[in-house]
């Protein structure tokens, strides 16, 4: 795990929070679900489009092991009619570090699975 892909990652999750400020310029406020967070009962109204996006890191110890993880969560969200929305969920590329109680050290990155839904 590089510096320089954790620095890349950061300014596309900035970038996209941008694009999605810029789009939300509308007379209602945005209903944000936050991706990775519990979603909300409301959709966005039909003919919308909102991208949500963030940056997430994490870190667990336990009995000498270790775990630390980074993500930019996405959630892209259409709405299809007055009642129901598309939406598409991912944490998009993770970067993983563990250490277990041997003090082995172990480095992962990769994209993260692609969630399909509707609301």
């Amino acid at each position: 795990m590089t510096g320089r892909i954790k620095k890349k990652a950061m300014v596309a999750a900035i970038a996209l929070q941008g694009a999605a400020i810029a789009w939300a310029q509308v007379n209602e406020p945005i209903n944000a679900d936050r991706p990775g967070i519990a979603d909300g009962s409301k959709v966005i109204g039909h003919g919308r489009l909102q991208i949500e996006a963030g940056f997430q890191k994490e870190f667990r110890r336990a009995a000498g092991t270790s775990n630390h993880r980074a993500m930019a969560p996405l959630l892209l969200r259409a709405g299809m009619g007055q009642n129901w929305e598309f939406r598409l969920e991912t944490n998009s590329y993770v970067f993983q570090t563990s250490r277990d109680a041997s003090g082995s050290l172990v480095r992962e990155e990769g994209r993260a699975p692609v969630a399909l839904g509707a609301k």
